[in-house]
């Protein structure tokens, strides 16, 4: 390949200013283009889109949750305004780029990768705060080397986002890190949980017994990797920039609450009694956030056993999973 291929962001935004200065301020030193399909933002985000001018804001005028519609149309507009040879990442506003990543030789490998591999990296969780990070194995599908032709196979919910083609060569890069906010505003992340649960109970995509183990709200900050200090050079080359890389703004209510609240209210709360989601005191947050409607919270004797049936069911595929396990 002569010449260098452009990187094409591709980011979905719905009321994520919390943290969208931060991303687009680092996602423009390396990235050609950065193409944002909003959904209604109402936080002033699309206003900060206009200060960048690698930035595109195109319109994700659907109602619904759709991620498999949304990436398609993110694709198609890179594919559109962008000529071959081109790189496109697929990433959230809460997912940033390590300082050092440019510096690795883990990056030119990338830029000079054959079309059609696939680019996998490593996404650590800053757990809680900046200052701490959980590890994660390089299993982060961080880029895709456009082929221009290869076809996209989508999901409604928890998507790949970018096309992985079978068989295809794949590239894994230990220099190039992406890190993860979310877990810097924890409640907010057990709104999104929430959300995802709800979600798909009506979408179907998963029974009451996966939907409860999946999105258990007791496993929402269980560490899934080791918790270590955070690297002071994911940081410092960005800091150096002037970029705030540690300050959390964290405004309530979080939309996906009241994306929640809407769909009890449309659909039954009652359809959703086995779904984890009552930990949150429905009731009062529609009290503040009013409504035209009612919510209908679980009998708590009906939660605590269904609490209680959880737990032990907990208890007894952890068991399986040592049984599973052969000793070192």
């Amino acid at each position: 390949m002569s010449d260098r291929p452009s990187i094409v962001v591709l980011t979905p935004l719905k009321s994520d200013a919390w943290i969208l200065r931060r991303f687009l301020e680092v996602t423009s030193v390396f990235a050609d283009l950065i193409i944002v399909a909003d959904q209604g933002s109402t936080d002033g985000g699309l206003e900060m889109c206009r200060e960048f001018e690698k930035v595109v804001v195109i319109d994700n005028s659907s109602s619904d949750y759709d991620e498999a519609s949304r990436q398609e149309m993110l694709i198609a507009t890179a594919r559109r305004l962008v000529p071959l040879p081109r790189i496109l990442m697929a990433l959230d506003s809460d997912e940033v780029l390590t300082a050092d990543s440019m510096d690795s030789p883990d990056w030119q490998r990338m830029l000079s990768a054959a079309p059609g591999t696939t680019i996998y990296c490593e996404k650590p969780n800053l757990f809680l705060s900046p200052a701490m990070s959980e590890r994660r194995p390089l299993d982060f599908l961080g880029a895709f080397i456009d082929d221009g032709t290869t076809e996209h196979q989508a999901k409604r919910v928890h998507s790949p986002r970018l096309p992985a083609p079978s068989g295809g060569p794949t590239l894994v890069l230990e220099g190039v890190k992406f890190l993860h906010y979310a877990l810097v505003r924890p409640e907010a992340q057990k709104a999104k949980i929430r959300m995802y649960a709800v979600l798909e109970n009506l979408m179907g995509t998963k029974s009451a017994y996966w939907r409860r183990r999946y999105y258990w709200s007791h496993r929402v900050l269980k560490p899934l990797g080791p918790v270590q200090p955070t690297p002071r050079e994911w940081f410092e080359g960005w800091e150096t920039r002037g970029i705030d890389m540690s300050a959390i703004e964290d405004i309530q209510p979080y939309w996906q609450d009241l994306a929640t609240l809407d769909l009890l209210i449309r659909h039954g709360s009652r359809r959703f009694w086995f779904d984890d989601i009552w930990h949150k005191d429905w009731k009062r947050f529609l009290a503040e956030h009013p409504r035209n409607g009612r919510v209908h919270p679980p009998p708590w004797p009906f939660l605590m056993a269904l609490d209680a049936a959880h737990s032990m069911l907990e208890t007894a595929a952890s068991v399986r999973q040592r049984m599973r396990t052969p000793n070192d």
